[in-house]
């Protein structure tokens, strides 16, 4: 069975799903935790290791209001299928000192709320100064998040994956909002050595990386394309600190825009 399987979507009234303390779910046959509300989902200092999946979250079902909060440590590793998958009509919001992804059979994470009729981004903050989030030997892709508002992470690293390291999208008619990939204080935001290109983006409005790793990817080391814009409204392309793409079994880094292209320390 599941660790926890939670769902109130069969009221009047909308509800909300919040989970305090902290909240682990280990060696279950099915799922670690699965939620399915109309209202908000609330987490904090959540693990779910070695089971069938990991975390499942879903509030995008018709009538659904309220995003999904993540506060303190999340931990999904070693799951036979995915670590953990967000549906929603609301912003995805995950604030945490650390994230452990890790070694599970399919993908590592992935973060949608490309909805009709979905409102707020994706946003991935935590306060360490040199790495936060980290995706790393996944059997599949280590991230993949998909949105119809401004995307934002902080220290993100997605190393050694099956299939690409990250790839970050929100090209989709209607989308608002930029990309940004902000590099923690002491540390980069790393995409190495996965089997596909290391890291992807593509968006309508521009896109910002500060101090970019991207080596021994199998194919690219990153692709960056912003040109869903239309030639009409152009966005531009930065990368700042210091940027190492070497050592890809494809082009280290491809930018396609209309926009003005700027990059800091290139090599």
């Amino acid at each position: 069975g599941f660790g926890a399987f939670l769902k109130n979507t069969g009221g009047l009234l909308v509800r909300p799903v919040t989970l305090n303390g902290y909240n682990g779910f280990w060696s279950n046959l099915d799922g670690g935790l699965e939620i399915h509300t109309l209202g908000a989902i609330v987490l904090n200092n959540v693990g779910a290791d070695e089971n069938s999946f990991g975390i499942l979250l879903d509030n995008n079902e018709p009538g659904a209001v309220g995003g999904v909060t993540i506060n303190g440590g999340v931990y999904t590793s070693g799951n036979a299928t995915y670590g953990m998958d967000i549906t929603t009509k609301g912003a995805i919001l995950i604030t945490v000192p650390d994230a452990y992804v890790s070694g599970n059979g399919s993908y590592g994470w992935s973060l949608n709320n490309n909805f009709s009729g979905a409102v707020g981004g994706i946003t991935l903050t935590s306060p360490n100064v040199d790495w936060a989030f980290d995706f790393s030997n996944n059997g599949s892709y280590g991230l993949w998040a998909q949105s119809l508002g401004a995307i934002k992470f902080t220290g993100l690293d997605a190393s050694d994956n099956g299939d690409w390291g990250a790839r970050l999208e929100n090209n989709f008619p209607g989308s608002v909002g930029t990309i940004t990939i902000t590099a923690p204080v002491l540390g980069n935001n790393d995409f190495s050595g996965n089997v596909g290109t290391g890291l992807l983006v593509y968006s309508n409005r521009a896109i910002t990386i500060g101090t970019l790793g991207a080596n021994n990817n199998g194919l690219a080391g990153a692709v960056l394309d912003n040109t869903y814009s239309g030639s009409g409204s152009p966005q531009n392309v930065i990368l700042t600190g210091s940027n190492d793409v070497t050592m890809n079994g494809d082009t280290g880094l491809v930018v396609v825009s209309y926009g003005a292209i700027t990059i800091n320390n290139l090599y």
